[in-house]
């Protein structure tokens, strides 16, 4: 999601018995012995990294909202615990560490919030990089508490799961009336379930209207043609050439995976699995939306509309041709980026940032990159985009890198420096009330 630019201020948002590990002496080192195929290659842990197994794990009174201060809370190698904590001021985090995992272990994350407090649930890696994160099991179900069924795709020495108040305003649901709390999480791990095999994505750019579109439960778009003249009219005649550069700065974001990107007005829309960037029309809340966030990139084929008319409204910053271009990619490659399973980030080099002023995406040339997440997703940790498209879709079979040189702009000129000194103010860009995915 891309929301919509606007003048108003920015704002960004019963016990279970368990038995898997033996310990025998202490101190000690404990094997956690895995079944099946993966029954050798199971990760060592000693008893001085995790503590037995035991449930329920109760949250401890110490500060526990960073990776380094998580609070131990053993996973069985395959059975389930159970956890009880609370938030218990505005902003409290609580990070729990689970021990490692292997390729092929299902983690379910599943929260039960007490007394109407609406949470957050994010699972990640031993390197800090989100695996997945859930606020609402069913938005539209009205069922806000988050349930999380991942699994992990690469060997990890340790497993965190985090808990929040939600903040999210967007279709994630912020019905939770209170900042604090208690909750339960049920945690459970089951063995040899198959990974997921990187597949090329192919993706299909739609500038010719015509078609209707909706994207989740929005309304109905009936795509006008994507029109350079909508957007200013200083660009009269331009529709082309800005299309052109947009198509080519997109392929530049994805040159490095095996993405194949397909300019629908010379090529016609394939016959295999694809996903579809609709550019056109206004949208008075987006700048895009895409269908859902889609961890693992499970389905070839979404859409997604980049609501090229919006940019209308950056006609004070007199942007070029290019750097109008430069925005529309940005957008693009941020809703498919949903598409590709990623979620929104805060730094604004990366393009799943959310975008917080006009100029932000006029001027900055956007990349899949590792960056903090954006704090409406969680408060803390990591998502490494290049490392999730990499993975999930595979790189390009031809070894083709990212350009490192911005051949499209004109390299004379200081894209954001003329504007200070004009003194052209930017236009900051709401957080829009809602958000596919």
């Amino acid at each position: 999601m891309h929301p919509r630019p606007s003048f108003r201020d920015s704002y960004h948002s019963c016990i279970i018995l368990c038995v898997a590990i033996l310990v025998l002496l202490a101190g000690c080192d404990v094997a956690l012995f895995g079944n099946g195929e993966n029954a050798n290659r199971r990760p060592i842990a000693t008893t001085g990294e995790m503590p037995p197994v035991q449930s329920p794990v109760y949250e401890n009174e110490f500060a526990n909202g960073l990776f380094e201060d998580a609070q131990p809370a053993t996973l069985p190698v395959s059975g389930e615990i159970v956890i009880e904590g609370g938030i218990d001021y505005s902003g409290d985090i609580d990070l729990y560490s689970l021990g490692p995992a292997i390729a092929g272990d299902q983690i379910v994350v599943d929260v039960t919030g007490h007394g109407g407090i609406n949470t957050v649930a994010a699972l990640f890696d031993g390197d800090y990089n989100l695996i997945d994160q859930n606020n609402d099991r069913s938005y539209y179900g009205g069922q806000i508490d988050p349930y999380l069924a991942q699994v992990v795709q690469r060997d990890t020495p340790q497993l965190y799961v985090g808990i929040a108040v939600s903040t999210a305003v967007h279709f994630a649901s912020n019905s939770g009336q209170f900042p604090t709390g208690a909750y339960s999480i049920k945690l459970t791990r089951r063995n040899n379930f198959a990974t997921r095999s990187a597949r090329r994505q192919l993706v299909w750019l739609s500038f010719s209207g015509g078609d209707q579109v909706r994207i989740a439960l929005e309304p109905l778009e009936t795509m006008r043609p994507f029109s350079a003249e909508s957007i200013s009219d200083r660009f009269a005649g331009q529709s082309s050439y800005i299309a052109d550069v947009l198509v080519g700065r997109l392929r530049d974001d994805l040159a490095p995976f095996d993405v194949v990107v397909l300019d629908g007005r010379h090529v016609a829309r394939p016959p295999e699995e694809h996903t579809t960037l609709y550019f056109g029309n206004y949208n008075a809340a987006y700048l895009g939306l895409a269908d859902s966030v889609d961890v693992g990139n499970a389905q070839l084929s979404q859409e997604a509309i980049i609501f090229s008319e919006d940019l209308a409204s950056f006609e004070s910053l007199l942007p070029t041709a290019e750097e109008t271009a430069l925005a529309l990619a940005n957008i693009a490659g941020h809703e498919l980026g949903h598409l590709l399973g990623l979620e929104h980030s805060g730094e604004a080099f990366d393009i799943m940032a959310t975008a917080g002023s006009a100029r932000q995406i006029l001027e900055n040339d956007a990349t899949y990159a590792r960056s903090e997440v954006e704090s409406s997703v969680f408060p803390v940790g990591w998502q490494n985009g290049w490392d999730v498209i990499a993975r999930d879709i595979g790189m390009n079979p031809s070894g083709a890198a990212r350009p490192k040189t911005n051949h499209w702009l004109p390299s004379d000129s200081d894209q954001s420096a003329w504007r200070d000194l004009a003194g052209l103010p930017d236009i900051p860009i709401t957080a829009c009330k809602k958000c596919c995915g």
